[in-house]
C-alpha cells in the first residue's frame, strides 16, 4: 500500500501515477506527529469515491469521465487535496 506524508509534504508522482489506474486504490494516510482522525470527500462522486477507514484512504473510480477533487481533513482542520482522473472506455465486440 501506499504511503504519503499528507501534510507539509506533497504525494510523489508515481502515486498520482497508481491513481490514474482503472483499479481501487488505497493509500496509507501519515502525518508526523499526529494520531487523530481523518475525513475526506471527494467533489464528483460519479468520477470518484472515497473510503476512510482509520487511517486508510480508498479511493475507487466512478463510471463517469472527468476529474475529482480528493481532500482530506484532519481534526485540526488541516487539508490536503489532490486530483483523480478518470477515463471510461466503452468496447464494442462483435
Amino acid at each position: 500500500m501506499p504511503r504519503a506524508a499528507i501534510f507539509g509534504c506533497r504525494i510523489r508522482p508515481e502515486l498520482g501515477a497508481a491513481l490514474a489506474g482503472i483499479s481501487t486504490q488505497r493509500l496509507n494516510l501519515v502525518e508526523p506527529g499526529y494520531s487523530g482522525t481523518f475525513t475526506s470527500v471527494s467533489s464528483n462522486t460519479g468520477v470518484a469515491s472515497v473510503n476512510l477507514v482509520g487511517n486508510v484512504l480508498t479511493v475507487t473510480p466512478g463510471s463517469t469521465a472527468g476529474i475529482s477533487t480528493i481532500t482530506v481533513t484532519d481534526a485540526n482542520g488541516q487539508r490536503f487535496s489532490f486530483d483523480v482522473s478518470v477515463t471510461v472506455v466503452s468496447l464494442i465486440i462483435d
